[in-house]
C-alpha cells in the first residue's frame, strides 16, 4: 500500500502495528467548529486530521494521556491525537467560545 506521511492510511498502518490485537474503525469525515468536542479523553478514541487555531486560543495535543506538541494561535496542524487542551494565548483558561475548526476522522480502536 502507497500513502504519504500525512495519510489516514498512514495512521491507520501505524495504530495497526501498535495495537495488532485490537479492532479499529475509522468514522467517515468529522467537521467541526465546536473545538470542546475535542477536549475529553476517550478511551480508544483518536482524531486524525486538520486543526485550525484561531486568534484567541492555543492547544496543546495530548496522545494517550502525553502532550504531544503545543499549537499556537493563529495556526494549523495535520495531526493525530487523543484530545486536546485548550487556554488563551498567554495559558490561562478558556472562558470565551474558542475559534477554530476540525476537520478529519474520528478512529475507534476496541
Amino acid at each position: 500500500m502507497q500513502y504519504t506521511l500525512d495519510s489516514r492510511e498512514q495512521v491507520l498502518a501505524g495504530l495497526h502495528e501498535l495495537y495488532p490485537s485490537k479492532k479499529i474503525k475509522s468514522k467517515s469525515a468529522l467537521l467541526t467548529n465546536d473545538l470542546t468536542r475535542l477536549k475529553e479523553e476517550n478511551e480508544g478514541v483518536f482524531y486524525f486530521g486538520v486543526l485550525t487555531l484561531g486568534n484567541n486560543i492555543k492547544a496543546t495535543l495530548n496522545f494517550e494521556g502525553l502532550e504531544t506538541i503545543e499549537v499556537q494561535k493563529n495556526s494549523q496542524i495535520i495531526e493525530l491525537f487523543s484530545n486536546i487542551s485548550l487556554t488563551k494565548d498567554d495559558g490561562t483558561p478558556l472562558i470565551e467560545v474558542p475559534k477554530g475548526f476540525f476537520r478529519g476522522f474520528e478512529i475507534t480502536i476496541s
